[in-house]
């Protein structure tokens, strides 16, 4: 389920700190403002994520979210600031929100399309995807993609389910 794969991924941050960095907690005053600079509405378990961590790191693995309230002028992780730069250089649907890197020039987008109300989490590379692909659908919402990546990250640690 959904949130419970998003509380678990918590769960593995809480309890691993020295191997986690964040910006911290977000307002909904500054989500809501982030959804407005997008146009798009976030699936809860992303809002989740934004409330409590902001963005950030764990186990070397970054998730973009909310860097800081200027939401325009801004770097990685800032899911806003790279989401608006990757629509002004590639033909990225305007539902798509950047949430992850893998390293090699691909993301894993979160897709905030009103047939997405999950937000399913797909496959992204720019300048070879295009909006008419039949996209991999990475996970079923963003809980589901942050507990993977978590899980993968830490097998090599010595990591702390509880």
């Amino acid at each position: 389920m959904a949130i419970d794969d998003l509380f678990e991924a918590f769960k593995i941050i809480d309890n691993n700190s020295e191997y986690s960095h964040f910006s911290g907690k977000k307002t909904d005053s500054l989500i809501f403002s982030a959804e407005a600079a997008l146009g798009v509405s976030f699936p809860e378990s992303y809002k989740l994520f934004l409330r409590k961590y902001g963005c950030g790191s764990a186990f070397g693995e970054e998730f973009y979210g909310i860097a800081k309230n200027d939401l325009i002028n801004s770097t990685i992780p800032d899911a806003i600031w790279l989401t608006l730069r990757q629509r002004s250089v590639d033909c990225v649907p305007s539902r798509f929100v950047f949430v992850y890197g893998f390293g090699d020039g691909s993301y894993a987008v979160l897709d905030c399309g009103q047939g997405s109300s999950r937000g399913e989490v797909v496959f992204w590379e720019p300048g070879a995807s295009t909006a008419s692909d039949r996209l991999e659908i990475l996970a079923q919402d963003f809980g589901e993609f942050m507990l993977s990546v978590l899980k993968n990250a830490s097998e090599d640690s010595e990591v702390k389910d509880s």
